[in-house]
């Protein structure tokens, strides 16, 4: 839980530092806004992207392998351990999809791969955490 926090707050971080004045981050979309003011905003969307998507990666890995350790300490007979661990290990899949992503945002991003495949797989790849909700 403590990754999850320090991760955003890093990203809220970055965010609120990216731009000079901080009232560029939204008002740069405004034309009349961007005409009359001086900013400077030192963004790299794909580094930003690819890093995001690296580390989401690795939360969902470290999340899912938290519960594997309450599991087996269990007062539960073994079938049933494994059972609930295999309920588990399904979001091991959707770690494992993450860390695809962040090789394709690489790969799209770096070498110029900008095909529609790529696109549509990461656009689709956060649905899965929904399964793992349900």
């Amino acid at each position: 839980m403590a990754e999850v926090i320090a991760y955003k707050f890093i990203y809220i971080v970055v965010l609120g530092t990216s731009c000079f004045p901080i009232e560029a981050i939204w008002q740069k979309a405004d034309p009349a806004w961007r005409t009359t003011h001086p900013y400077v905003c030192h963004t790299n969307n794909a580094l930003n992207i690819t890093a995001g998507s690296s580390i989401s990666a690795v939360e969902d890995l470290v999340l899912a392998l938290l519960p594997v350790v309450l599991i087996w300490r269990l007062s539960v007979p073994l079938r049933t351990k494994i059972g609930i661990w295999f309920l588990f290990s399904l979001s091991l899949g959707t770690s494992a999809l993450g860390f695809v992503r962040a090789y394709l945002m690489w790969k799209a991003y770096y070498h110029g791969n900008h095909d529609y495949i790529y696109w549509l797989y990461v656009s689709c790849q956060p649905h899965p955490h929904l399964i793992d909700l349900s």
